[in-house]
């Protein structure tokens, strides 16, 4: 429950507060004509609720073609697939440690079984999904598992691995291999872009702790900063680019004014919202919390 609370707290409060602006501001600017002005309300109520991603695929929507470009919360797919691994998470934790075993030191060791099972399963079913319904693929959590149980994977395994130092070649090329396929993603097709992005990324992790130069410049004050604000960049960034492509237009003019005003929304998002209720003690249990 406590861990439950505390991802309610990090992730819902900002997720309202954009979503209700959004909506207003899809009403104020988004013509009612096409239904993009209902598809975008629809999709940020859902996306209240963790469930944008099962809405966009129940809408058969193709995160790639032109029109997602003009609904106002697409973004919150990945938002969905994440609350989902969320909800289901803690209670494979709570199995591994309390149902399976008794003793708590053979409990990461079930849970890594587990959960590497489950992401072998899920990684499988990503890849005969991105064949036959490429959709399904993209959008539903269960395709997605194996990703976000890398992360947990990752965690696992540094805490069982030997003493040896890690490579920084191995490092910087990692980083270059991410940084590239960021800037050529649409060049590539989907199912080998992300099978080598999310493979380089969890041996990156993996191997950073034993590596101090790299550690120090990623927890230079600027890419800390960045990190802080990340979350709230992911929400605001894109109805600022939805609803300029339905008023001002996405052009290199308009682009600074539009990274100007991304960038001040999550520092306000961040300073005056996140950080108060993030911290912020509502109850003393954290069951009472889940229900606030």
């Amino acid at each position: 429950m406590n861990f439950y609370a505390k991802r309610m707290k990090r992730l819902l409060p900002a997720l309202l507060l954009v979503g209700t602006v959004t909506v207003i501001s899809g009403m104020l600017f988004i013509s009612p004509d096409g239904g993009f002005s209902l598809m975008s309300m629809r999709t940020c109520v859902s996306s209240f609720l963790g469930l944008s991603n099962i809405y966009l695929f129940l809408r058969s929507q193709d995160y790639f073609a032109a029109d997602a470009d003009l609904n106002l919360c697409t973004h919150t797919w990945s938002l969905g697939v994440e609350e989902q691994f969320y909800f289901l998470f803690p209670i494979l934790v709570w199995l591994s440690y309390f149902l399976v075993v008794k003793k708590k030191s053979n409990g990461k060791s079930v849970l890594l079984l587990t959960l590497s099972v489950l992401s072998g399963l899920s990684l499988a079913l990503y890849i005969y999904l991105s064949i036959k319904d490429t959709n399904a693929a993209f959008f539903l959590m269960p395709a997605r598992f194996w990703q976000l149980g890398s992360g947990a994977l990752v965690y696992l395994l540094i805490q069982k691995r030997s003493k040896e130092a890690s490579s920084h070649q191995a490092l910087f090329c990692g980083i270059l291999l991410i940084l590239l396929f960021a800037l050529l993603s649409r060049k590539f097709p989907v199912l080998p872009s992300t099978l080598a992005v999310s493979s380089i990324t969890a041996l990156f992790i993996y191997l950073l702790p034993k590596a101090p130069n790299i550690s120090k410049i990623l927890a230079s004050k600027p890419l800390v900063t960045i990190g802080l604000l990340s979350y709230s960049i992911y929400l605001w960034h894109w109805p600022v680019l939805a609803i300029s492509r339905w008023t001002i237009g996405l052009t290199a003019m308009t682009a600074p004014f539009l990274l100007f005003a991304t960038v001040l929304l999550s520092w306000l998002s961040y300073r005056y919202l996140e950080t108060k209720v993030r911290y912020k003690n509502w109850s003393l249990t954290p069951a009472k919390q889940v229900i606030y």
